[in-house]
């Protein structure tokens, strides 16, 4: 009798009386007793092992199905605890997500405006009401704003010990997953990342241990800012962010916001009104980009290969305010854009 099981992509022999030289990849002990294996690949499992854990589960803390699975070395994406114990949960759709098995199986939680403890699938432990004379010292870890800021006067809950908090309107109104995002067709998903050894294909910067959305089958993945940014087809869009700058940009609307010196960092004309343009959001006062030229720009950094630097691929970038010693050394004349 064979059998298909989720835990090895061949059919599964079933075996009366395992080998007890060989050992059980599911507890490491000799095999005893009715045991499954593929003699092809020399893998064997005990029965009981076998039927210990659900194939298929789906987890609180992850939108895919997740599938049972022989433990590999790394950590848990719901705890960032190393996974010790023989088995685990791993993601059935390719994504990098795998969990102890009791954290996958950690149950949802239901709450209501009244509740003072809630539990939220960002975070391995419940949140409490953060009290409003602490929110002045707590950032939110989806806006990255303070909790105190008037503009996010919303209701905070957090993890005192993991140092985590959440603005309520955030959390929401936070997607598991992001389908046909702007700059990736497959859907992304959200993970917690533990090891934040990944670059953001938007920004191109670090993503430190925590939050992000991921496609594991493309290895792309942003920073949850990043991701949920307004888009420029946006018609209420007044804050942007492009990887050009290092900010976020703001929707000119008067004519003194301009100053002195206001050019388009992407074709070097002078920037008027009644054209959309978008300056930078903080102390960049020279940082101006037309809307039109915006979205003629690629949405996130990229790489080319060019005929003229053969030994390395290009990156686009952002040059320094008033860099007038660059010239282009393909044609060698002076580059006026900021870009």
């Amino acid at each position: 009798m064979k059998i298909q099981h989720v835990i090895h992509h061949h059919p599964l022999s079933f075996i009366e009386e395992g080998n007890t030289v060989k050992r059980c990849r599911g507890c490491r002990m000799s095999l005893s007793g009715p045991t499954y294996g593929c003699r092809h690949c020399g893998f064997f499992i005990h029965k009981s092992c076998l039927n210990k854990h659900k194939a298929v589960v789906q987890s609180f803390f992850h939108p895919c199905p997740l599938t049972i699975s022989i433990r590999v070395f790394g950590c848990c994406y719901v705890c960032f605890k190393i996974i010790t114990s023989n088995f685990d949960y791993k993601c059935k759709l390719s994504c990098r997500f795998r969990a102890h098995v009791e954290c996958a199986l950690k149950p949802m939680v239901e709450y209501s405006d009244e509740q003072y403890t809630i539990q939220h699938f960002t975070h391995l432990h419940p949140l409490k009401l953060v009290d409003s004379n602490q929110k002045d010292e707590v950032i939110c870890s989806i806006c990255k704003e303070l909790c105190s800021s008037s503009s996010s006067s919303s209701t905070t809950y957090g993890c005192m010990e993991c140092k985590f908090f959440l603005h309520k309107s955030c959390m929401k109104s936070f997607p598991r997953q992001l389908i046909n995002h702007r700059i990736h067709p497959c859907t992304l998903i959200f993970i917690t990342d533990p090891y934040g050894s990944r670059k953001c294909a938007f920004c191109s910067e670090r993503i430190v241990p925590g939050m992000m959305f991921s496609c594991g089958p493309c290895v792309f993945d942003l920073h949850v800012k990043c991701a949920l940014l307004p888009t420029i087809d946006s018609e209420d869009a007044k804050e942007i962010q492009h990887f050009c700058h290092p900010h976020t940009l703001a929707l000119v609307e008067s004519d003194e916001e301009y100053g002195s010196e206001r050019r388009c960092v992407a074709c070097a004309q002078i920037c008027l009104a009644p054209a959309p343009t978008f300056r930078c959001s903080r102390s960049c006062n020279n940082f101006f980009l037309h809307k039109s030229c915006y979205v003629k720009l690629p949405y996130n950094s990229y790489q080319i290969k060019h005929p003229s630097h053969r030994g390395h691929s290009l990156t686009i970038t952002s040059l320094p305010y008033n860099d007038h010693i660059r010239t282009c050394d393909a044609c060698c004349r002076g580059i006026d854009s900021g870009i």
